[in-house]
This record gives C-alpha cells, sequence and structure tokens, in this order.
C-alpha cells in the first residue's frame, strides 16, 4: 500500500510540474 501512495504522490506532483508548465506557456501568449 505504501508503494502505491508513493506513486500516486509522484503522478499528482507530474500533474502539477505539466499545469505550471501550461500556465507558463498561456502568460507567455498574453504577453
Amino acid at each position: 500500500m505504501l508503494v502505491l501512495v508513493d506513486n500516486i504522490e509522484v503522478q499528482i506532483e507530474k500533474i502539477y510540474e505539466v499545469f505550471d508548465l501550461i500556465d507558463n506557456e498561456r502568460a507567455d501568449l498574453l504577453l
């Protein structure tokens, strides 16, 4: 179970990183 939780946390971190990249690209387009 602990391994599953670790994997989920890693996936969540990756998702947040992707959202950060998308937000940065949008900000560049708006500027």
